[in-house]
């Protein structure tokens, strides 16, 4: 059973965690890009 929550868990974190991962990871970078650009 703790298993099956720990799968549940994990796919939760897929689904929520990883895209605002992403939005910040991009922004991150969008910062770090801007100031190089100039």
């Amino acid at each position: 059973m703790l298993a099956d929550l720990r799968e549940v868990g994990i796919e939760q974190a897929r689904e929520v965690v990883i895209p605002e991962a992403k939005k910040e990871i991009e922004k991150m970078l969008k910062k770090a890009f801007k100031g190089r650009l100039k």
